[in-house]
């Protein structure tokens, strides 16, 4: 699962020659620190905000300390030597904080924890949305898009420290226990408060058949309610029916943006046209968004060529501008219907239809995301970095 947002946008990663000299890892093999300087760069190169490389490197710290039980700890000095160190002085200061708590982990810590604790403390200090995933994580993100996992089957957010639900996947097996807006406050009997994204695919992801508990927080609701969910291949049609209301509306129930949401859109539509559809009922309640390209794709469909669907802006102001190419006739009635778990490219599609006045859009107020995701493919360890 991924949080929902994810609309990504591939960039390649830097190019780190001489890693070593420039890493100064010598100590501890070159692949650990590496990847931490790797990801420190990459905040400092392509984080929508300027971010402070002092602020940056004491949040790693901070990370790596997370990782050990608090009493088994003893704070590290702060031993700078100036009062605002260059970049030097911080790679220094973070390697041998990094051997310091190394020479002192225990049997159930390992060494890769420190670097994974560190990653995720730089993370943290940015925003909820930004996340890291290791090879094996980035791997089941690309196989989810194509349209397949294993797990309970939800779109996420961790939101000031807390999991919440953007909304269950349609025919997953949360669909019809866990709701838009859920607080899962438990897993297995253990507080959330404070969870990783990571940590929560590590919980709730798992072999088909296998079963995990949750307990759940509801608006209206006094106390948790508890779930036991038995996991189940996830397959996924982004969109999974479409029908005639009457002889001339047409519905399409749309639950994802992935790699085929377009096509599958265009194919429905198509059939629909076939069975004499004049206007068409458009349904994004409850989809959590996805893909970027997927998300314009979409809303491409219904707009005149030309037409300014969306654009991104990043650190330096410039706009990434994305417009309707299609010749098609944009003069369908629609009506496009969204709810509290329509988030980021649902937003996207229906937010570009209303204020190009192309159709209505019905329902409740939306999640309201508002970013967009960059997608940074790791060199050291072939993982990815989403700011």
């Amino acid at each position: 699962m991924l949080s929902s947002g994810s609309l990504f946008v591939a960039v390649l990663a830097a190019v780190y020659a001489f890693s070593d000299l420039r890493y100064g890892t010598a100590r501890h093999g070159g692949e650990d620190m590496a990847l931490v300087f790797e990801v420190r760069d990459r905040i400092h190169s392509d984080y929508v905000d300027q971010v402070d490389s002092l602020r940056v490197i004491e949040a790693g710290i901070d990370g790596m300390l997370d990782v050990f039980p608090q009493d088994d700890v003893l704070p590290l000095e702060q031993n700078w030597g100036e009062s605002r160190p260059g970049d030097r002085a911080q790679r220094r200061r973070f390697d041998e904080a990094f051997e310091k708590l190394e020479s002192s982990l225990g049997e159930t810590v390992s060494p890769d924890s420190l670097v994974r604790g560190s990653i995720w403390g730089m993370l943290a200090a940015l925003d909820p949305h930004s996340g890291y995933l290791d090879a094996s994580d980035y791997e089941d993100m690309v196989e989810r898009f194509r349209g397949d996992f294993e797990g309970i089957g939800i779109y996420f957010e961790v939101r000031d420290g807390k999991l919440l639900v953007i909304t269950p996947i349609f025919g997953s097996p949360s669909h019809g226990k866990l709701r838009a807006g859920d607080h899962i406050a438990e897993i297995e009997g253990v507080s959330t408060l404070g969870i990783s994204d990571e940590e929560v695919m590590d919980k709730l992801r798992g072999a088909r058949g296998s079963r995990v508990r949750v307990g759940v927080a509801r608006q209206g609701r006094a106390g948790l309610l508890y779930y036991e969910i038995r996991r189940d291949r996830v397959t996924i049609r982004s969109v999974p029916y479409a029908y005639m209301l009457t002889p001339d509306v047409g519905y399409v129930r749309m639950v994802r943006f992935a790699e085929t949401t377009a096509d599958e859109l265009y194919d429905a539509l198509d059939s629909l046209s076939e069975q004499g559809m004049r206007s068409l009922v458009l349904d994004l309640r409850d989809n959590g968004g996805g893909l970027l390209d997927q998300a314009v794709e979409v809303a491409d469909l219904f707009l005149d060529a030309g037409q300014l669907i969306v654009y991104t802006e990043g650190r330096d102001g410039d706009r990434q501008k994305y417009r309707a190419r299609k010749q098609l006739d944009a003069s369908l009635p629609l009506v496009i219907l969204i709810n509290r778990g329509s988030a980021s490219a649902s937003e996207i599609v229906a937010g570009a239809v209303q204020d190009l006045d192309m159709g209505l859009v019905a329902g409740e107020t939306s999640f309201g995301k508002g970013l967009v995701q960059g997608q940074f493919p790791l060199r050291s360890n072939g993982g990815l970095l989403l700011l």
